[in-house]
């Protein structure tokens, strides 16, 4: 039976079926018809889990994540497209140094029109530990926010870049990742 908890669903990782019991059934034995039983079963479970998983796979093309979203709540039942869920896609975006309290920006390539909506756009940036001292990493959030205002990260896009803009020297961030999530309606 599939468990679900707080780190998500998961199938028993026990042995559910004995082989060496399996390979001696008759075909036409009432256990066999037991066992297949039980295997229908057993199936049932892992499509079930398997049906709830987000692939963990972060491609840096449009990838579809196994995600759907709730039926668009606009659309009924005499609406003249059926309310279904929605596949979520998502995408990965590398980009090289930060910017100069300035704004760096790269095509994203998705062909956006009025039927998209973004679930999320979020990343981070790794200043690498190499260097004259003090040569400490440093990850930060992206965005990410602080109570000093320059220092804040804004991370954005519109129907053709993705723009991540600093408020100081941010030089030092040469590794940065974007990923944005969106369901085509």
């Amino acid at each position: 039976m599939p468990i679900q908890d707080e780190e998500g669903v998961f199938l028993e990782a026990n042995a559910i079926l004995d082989y060496g019991q399996i390979r001696d059934l008759d075909v036409q034995s009432p256990q066999f018809k037991d066992f297949l039983i039980e295997l229908i079963k057993l199936l049932n479970q892992i499509t079930d889990v398997v049906n709830i998983k987000d692939t963990g796979k972060y491609e840096l093309s449009e990838f579809i994540t196994g995600q759907i979203l709730y039926p668009d709540t606009a659309l009924t039942s005499s609406s003249t497209t059926t309310p279904a869920y929605r596949p979520l896609h998502r995408q990965v975006y590398f980009f090289a140094a930060l910017a100069n309290n300035g704004t760096v920006q790269q095509a994203h390539g998705i062909d956006i029109n009025n039927d998209f909506s973004f679930i999320s756009i979020y990343g981070a940036a790794t200043k690498p530990t190499t260097g004259a001292p003090p040569a400490n990493g440093s990850f930060i959030p992206l965005p990410y926010a602080s109570k000093t205002d320059s220092e804040n990260i804004a991370v954005y896009l519109d129907e053709t870049n993705i723009y991540i803009t600093t408020g100081d020297d941010r030089t030092m961030y040469t590794k940065c990742y974007v990923i944005v999530s969106y369901v085509k309606e």
